[in-house]
């Protein structure tokens, strides 16, 4: 399976570097979209519950641009991972990067939220170049097959990122003390394990359970903690917003959270990851 998908990379690198990329984006598309038709019910049953007040005729035109958008990130990930760092450079822009240089010069470990808009994995592999006063720890959910797993970890950590699974938080808590300054980036939007005790709350008019667990940390360990806001153009635009929370007010960082990702995935709902049913569970 390594094996396979490193010829994949291999494959998509050159033919982006040959131009042959859009034509393989369109294609890409058209599989998706039209013949395999992936997971279209539930793309549509999401954008249902995010844009209630749409008609059908926008709610189409945002379901054929979220295959769009999956066809892009399908190309640019498996690309990313051969990509050099001057390739990878132009890819993301940040309209705040002295927030960087801020959280070096407090000498503190801060917290990043992210969520699955746009494309994380280009994202984390730009930061390990391009943030190269602080170390980048992230938190990664480990795949089933071992060897796949290894191989997937050598690609996300090859400019430097630090991965520390999601199944050994001792871990997290030990980088924290041996590597400074860190960031620490943490996925939000995923459904959480066993989710019937876990917190709940107002997502998209959903009562729906949560991950509480960036919230938890960093109140353990007194951190800073900012939002990772992602538009895109012709790049990826981010821009991280401060979240100020409440201390001893328990869930108040999750509320704060999950109002700042509704209110970016309501900018463009086609760059979010329509495809995972995200309202599984409910109230």
């Amino acid at each position: 399976m390594s094996f396979l998908l490193k010829l994949l990379i291999h494959l998509i690198y050159y033919l982006e570097s040959f131009r042959f990329g859009k034509g393989l984006r369109r294609l890409i598309y058209f599989v998706l979209a039209h013949i395999v038709r992936y997971r279209r019910k539930v793309v549509d049953a999401n954008l249902t519950i995010l844009l209630p007040h749409a008609s059908k005729l926008e709610l189409s035109a945002y379901k054929f641009r979220y295959y769009h958008h999956m066809a892009d990130l399908i190309v640019e990930t498996l690309w990313c991972f051969r990509a050099s760092p001057e390739e990878l450079k132009p890819k993301v822009r940040f309209k705040n990067p002295e927030v960087f240089e801020e959280i070096f010069a407090s000498g503190e470990n801060a917290t990043i939220l992210l969520s699955h808009i746009g494309n994380w994995e280009l994202f984390c592999q730009w930061a390990g170049l391009f943030i190269p006063k602080l170390n980048v720890v992230i938190l990664y959910t480990p795949i089933k097959n071992s060897a796949l797993n290894q191989f997937m970890m050598r690609l996300r950590q090859r400019f430097g990122a630090i991965l520390v699974s999601t199944k050994s938080t001792f871990d997290l808590f030990r980088v924290q003390k041996t590597k400074k300054v860190c960031i620490n980036l943490f996925a939000i939007d995923q459904n959480p394990g066993d989710p019937y005790h876990q917190h709940w709350l107002k997502f998209f008019g959903q009562t729906v359970p949560v991950i509480s667990g960036a919230e938890k940390f960093a109140k353990s360990q007194k951190q800073a903690v900012y939002f990772l806001r992602v538009t895109k153009s012709n790049t990826y635009e981010l821009e991280l917003i401060e979240v100020k929370y409440v201390t001893d007010k328990p869930y108040d960082l999750t509320m704060k959270q999950f109002e700042l990702l509704e209110n970016n995935i309501l900018e463009d709902p086609s760059l979010w990851l329509l495809s995972h049913n995200r309202f599984k569970y409910n109230k």
